[in-house]
């Protein structure tokens, strides 16, 4: 065996003696403190102990009366919220912007497929209502000088040009008043 070896042998068995001595040191002082508990006499209770004691600063605060029995009522408080059921609601909504003038229904009511739930007063469809008016009288013109150009041209008083012309100034009347 060599030197390094020896050496670590030595300190094993130093180290195996030096936790041997420990073990029995704890195991000898445990044993001890179990004899010393035993031979203790138990403590005896005296009447005292059952007592409550209240201080002077606590004593208003207490009523004091006859032992009885008491049913207490049970309350719970929960959050919620009461709402429609939503798999039979259908949300409404107009396609136009504006005020409601008239509604025709309640909330909950039974409604059927065309009927009106309500009227929505327009400022811009009273506008653009004006409009279609003013430009369809327009358009009537137009028809009416064009139909007008087309007699005159197959008597010949009108040119081939002015008939021409009337029937291009009629066309964009058309297209912006009735878009097809």
């Amino acid at each position: 065996m060599n030197p390094s070896q020896n050496s670590k042998k030595i300190l094993s068995l130093l180290l195996a003696i030096i936790i041997t001595g420990f073990l029995a040191f704890g195991f000898m002082s445990a044993s001890k403190n179990n004899k010393a508990k035993e031979n203790e006499a138990p403590q005896k209770t005296t009447q005292d102990d059952d007592l409550i004691k209240v201080q002077d600063n606590q004593l208003k605060d207490l009523d004091i009366g006859p032992v009885g029995s008491q049913a207490f009522e049970q309350k719970r408080q929960e959050v919620g919220m009461i709402d429609f059921n939503q798999d039979h609601t259908v949300s409404v909504f107009s396609p136009y912007q504006g005020k409601i003038k008239n509604i025709y229904v309640k909330a909950g009511d039974q409604v059927k497929a065309g009927q009106p739930l309500f009227t929505v007063e327009i400022p811009d469809l009273a506008q653009a209502s004006s409009n279609l008016i003013s430009n369809a009288g327009i358009l009537k013109l137009a028809n009416e000088t064009l139909a007008r150009a087309q007699d005159l041209y197959t008597t010949k008083t009108v040119s081939l040009k002015e008939l021409e012309q009337n029937t291009s100034d009629n066309k964009p009347l058309k297209q912006t008043i009735f878009p097809l």
